[in-house]
């Protein structure tokens, strides 16, 4: 039994589908139902009951699932326990974060990092889906949410501040009544609460998954959204609409997992990082205060 085809399988199992593990893997849907099939003649049972739109698991299957977890997990330890008690201060460290956040804030951080001990390099994975840090996808999380998760150590980092921003020709034109609103593309049918107080006729017209669409969205004038103030204050083609000010804000945390705590490599980071973000902080949490007249 190989085992990459049991990952593949793990992960075809966990997505329900085909597409969404082929995308999750990088590679193509073909690669995944051949690897998958290979698991199944390696152990002369059937693990999936194969439809177009998904796949789901048969009894063996589930039992295969379970086996395969209890394993991984187990393997996930050793390999996070080798790591942790590793006294190399050389090697790779890799870190995830939003890609805007990444870009605008933790790339200059990284390089200064970097020049300072060129023995450990690190490996950037901008994604907005987050990495799982008990199979070590990543090392360390950069993510904003209300409450981190119970099993890692997580370091609040600064409260986001978020404000409606619009293009300034538009707004100093006083065309603000006439903008729709760009969201999330997982938010609900209905405006967001936000709209209500500043456009509250407007209608949802543009829909995205990306911070960094969102943005160039509305530096085009295509409408009114919510944004970082840290983002969306030092755009000079974007103002924040009239009597608006900083919006409730969401909590920005470093996180990594228990048994990292102790990686000489990861403490330095750590420490270099935190330090540097404390001298952000204020532009992470209210912006450049950039109002329109």
């Amino acid at each position: 039994m190989n085992w990459e085809d049991l990952h593949f399988f793990m992960k075809t199992a966990q997505l329900g589908s085909l597409a969404d593990a082929a995308g999750e893997l990088g590679v193509d849907a073909t690669t995944v139902s051949r690897r998958v099939s290979a698991l199944e003649q390696s152990l002369n049972t059937r693990l999936f009951n194969r439809k177009a739109s998904n796949w789901t698991l048969t009894a063996a299957g589930e039992r295969v699932l379970r086996a395969a977890s209890e394993m991984s997990s187990q393997t996930n330890a050793i390999k996070r326990i080798a790591f942790a008690e590793s006294e190399n201060v050389q090697g790779e460290i890799r870190i995830t974060s939003g890609g805007e956040f990444m870009r605008v804030f933790l790339a200059p951080i990284v390089w200064a990092f970097c020049e300072l001990n060129p023995k450990i390099s690190v490996r950037m994975i901008s994604a907005s889906a987050s990495l799982n840090l008990d199979r070590r996808e990543a090392d360390i999380a950069f993510r904003t949410v209300e409450t981190p998760p119970q099993d890692v150590v997580a370091r609040k980092i600064a409260d986001i501040g978020f404000a409606v921003y619009g293009h300034h020709d538009l707004i100093e034109k006083g065309r603000l009544q006439e903008l729709p609103i760009v969201t999330w593309i997982n938010e609900s049918d209905e405006p967001p609460k936000w709209s209500e107080s500043v456009v509250p006729n407007a209608q949802v017209i543009h829909r995205v998954n990306r911070q960094a669409l969102m943005l160039d969205a509305v530096v085009s004038g295509a409408g009114l959204a919510l944004l970082p103030c840290c983002l969306g204050d030092p755009e000079p083609m974007l103002r924040r609409t009239p009597g608006e000010h900083v919006w409730p804000t969401a909590p920005l945390w470093m996180l990594y997992h228990t048994d990292a705590r102790k990686n000489p490599r990861l403490r330095a980071f750590r420490g270099f990082v935190e330090d540097a973000l404390k001298l952000k902080r204020a532009n992470l949490e209210r912006g450049g205060l950039k109002h329109a007249s």
